[in-house]
């Protein structure tokens, strides 16, 4: 059983770690990159993508990971665990990123719009693809600022 000592730094440091959603305090900084954490053991994590060091080997195919989670989230290809499902349709997902990617699907906003065209897109990445057809298979990017501009009549 915990001591009653213990309960309360646990409790005092839970506080303590809650309180810098309070203050924005983020004490603990990556030394390489500057990014800042709440508590240490994130930072812990965080310098293995520095390191090089991969620490978290797969069982099932030796594929080695930085960070636990990600082998986690890799576990999932052995599995075919798909924790997160849609709640608009059959479907299910490995990781929330990708049921966040499908909830598009679902609705009927198009918030990227084509700068050569009336076209509206669900994703960005949908419209760079469709812009190329504009652009001769350049990235709207890479075009010559007035094309870019959308002054070339498109």
């Amino acid at each position: 059983m915990e001591s009653p000592v213990n309960r309360q730094y646990t409790w005092t440091e839970r506080l303590r770690v809650h309180e810098r959603v309070h203050t924005g305090d983020w004490p603990f900084v990556c030394p390489q990159c500057s990014k800042a954490f709440k508590q240490s053991d994130p930072l812990a994590s965080h310098l293995h993508v520095h390191s090089g060091v991969r620490p978290y080997p797969c069982a099932t195919c030796g594929k080695a990971f930085k960070q636990s989670s990600y082998l986690a989230i890799h576990r999932r290809t052995h599995t075919g665990e798909r924790p997160y499902p849609c709640d608009g349709c059959s479907k299910a997902f490995s990781r929330p990123s990708l049921l966040l990617q499908h909830r598009r699907a679902h609705s009927p906003v198009r918030p990227h719009a084509c700068r050569f065209c009336p076209k509206h897109f669900k994703d960005l990445n949908y419209r760079a693809v469709h812009e190329k057809v504009h652009t001769g298979g350049l990235r709207a990017s890479q075009q010559p600022a007035a094309a870019s501009e959308g002054a070339s009549g498109w």
